[in-house]
């Protein structure tokens, strides 16, 4: 793959190749040939990797922490957070920082981790239930059905009663069905042998 860096803006020319059907690809680094959907997703990966790159907006949490984000990829991803970016951008006194209060930065970042990449975060685990709240208060609707699909494979027994109580309060019947399969066959480690 020929590769080429341009020092003077940092960005990198990646050979593309031609599917015969009028679309170029992008060779990626194990010499496969990736779609243009993979691409998109893998660029916008990026951007949320790294959000200075051209971010218009930053979001505070209720800990007081500042994520850089894109202002498009909100509005595009939420209906929620479109309507609160344009009633902040028309205001004069705006400063490009909209305050989250209700969460801390730990699972908004869970959340605009998928909201760039469309697939969930390995920290999802963690702060799985203000998630789902995020989820459902920013109407972020195909995260909630990734969510009720996804939910199983971050529950063990530590996490097993959360998780269920988390699935049942949000109406996430796939997840409720599974981890409450999970738990029917994982009961047994939980009460001592008499």
């Amino acid at each position: 793959m020929h590769m080429l860096k341009d020092l003077r803006f940092g960005i990198t020319v990646t050979e593309l190749v031609s599917t015969g059907e009028g679309e170029l690809n992008r060779i990626g680094e194990s010499g496969a040939v990736s779609s243009p959907e993979v691409i998109l997703a893998q660029d916008l990966k990026g951007m949320f990797a790294n959000p200075d790159n051209y971010s218009d907006l930053k979001l505070e949490t209720k800990d007081g922490v500042e994520t850089n984000t894109h202002k498009f990829i909100l509005a595009a991803r939420s209906p929620v957070l479109q309507a609160i970016i344009e009633k902040e951008y028309a205001k004069e006194s705006f400063k490009g920082v909209i305050k989250i209060p209700d969460f801390n930065a730990k699972p908004i970042i869970a959340v605009l981790h998928w909201m760039y990449t469309g697939r969930l975060s390995d920290r999802t685990g963690n702060v799985i239930e203000e998630v789902v709240i995020a989820a459902k208060k920013y109407q972020l609707t195909d995260m909630m059905r990734q969510l009720d699909k996804e939910m199983i494979t971050i529950c063990n027994t530590g996490n097993m009663f959360q998780l269920f109580e988390a699935a049942r309060q949000n109406q996430l019947p796939i997840a409720m069905v599974q981890i409450s399969a999970f738990i029917k066959e994982n009961i047994e480690t939980m009460v001592p042998h008499a």
